[in-house]
């Protein structure tokens, strides 16, 4: 594990790793609808409560901010229970637990309020899969990398 996240631990590290592929992700659904902070800025607008719409100008608002921390902070929450179960369950067994919790997490994201939900349930059923996907496989994966597995055997250096 590199020095700068000895501290952290190794489900902390993967899921800041999760964390951070999930906002990506994000911010590329938001490219592709037109600005790259759309979805954030849409969650915003949906955690005040308010429908969501895209400004004309398309330059974020000032909950942008808002809605990018809670995408940051539901995703590690979810990344760490995701990390936890990978270093939990070992073998051929986690990846079956880890596609389990992505199915339960996408089937929970679909019909949770609001404030619980991916970019406040502002993404498309499609876009909710490729997330949770990438979530929760980024969290499994993460935990192996830190704890320096690669197949059955121990890295060197990573």
């Amino acid at each position: 594990m590199p020095p700068l996240l000895a501290p952290l631990g190794p489900r902390r590290t993967a899921a800041l790793l999760a964390t951070a592929i999930v906002l990506g992700l994000l911010t590329g659904f938001g490219v592709r609808q037109g600005p790259p902070l759309a979805l954030f800025d849409a969650a915003a607008l949906r955690l005040r409560g308010l429908p969501e719409f895209l400004a004309p100008d398309g330059r974020p608002g000032p909950w942008t901010l808002v809605g990018l921390l809670h995408a940051a902070g539901l995703a590690y929450v979810w990344g760490l229970v995701a990390a936890s179960l990978a270093r939990t369950v070992r073998g051929p067994l986690a990846w079956g637990a880890l596609l389990a919790l992505a199915v339960v997490l996408t089937w929970l994201d679909a019909r949770l309020p609001a404030p619980l939900r991916l970019a406040a349930g502002a993404l498309l059923p499609a876009q909710r899969l490729v997330v949770v996907a990438a979530l929760v496989a980024a969290a499994g994966v993460g935990t192996r990398l830190v704890r320096g597995e690669r197949g059955g055997e121990r890295a060197v250096g990573v």
